[in-house]
């Protein structure tokens, strides 16, 4: 098969409907987890932490979601501050 503005063939890998056996764009996520380290479920070391092993954690979890809750709230004060001053601003001029 070849292409009008090709001289020659094109190369099967890249005709239509061609699948590789592996994608390319995709990393081996066994490879890469273990690059960084991660063990699989179950292969732990006794008394390892676990995220979801202990009432800690949960706890540890539920705080880190009230501060990013209260991070919120801040932030969407000082820009309705922000916004107030600005809008008395222009209506002295």
């Amino acid at each position: 098969m070849s292409h009008p503005a090709h001289d020659g063939p094109i190369p099967e890998e890249q005709q239509p409907g061609h699948q590789p056996a592996q994608d390319a764009d995709k990393p081996d996520l066994d490879a890469f987890a273990e690059r960084l380290g991660v063990v699989p479920e179950g292969d732990e070391p006794a008394g390892a932490p676990s995220v979801m092993s202990s009432g800690q954690s949960s706890t540890t979890l539920e705080r880190i979601r009230n501060r990013q809750q209260a991070l919120l709230v801040g932030g969407a004060a000082i820009v309705a501050v922000a916004a107030i001053l600005t809008i008395r601003r222009l209506r002295r001029r």
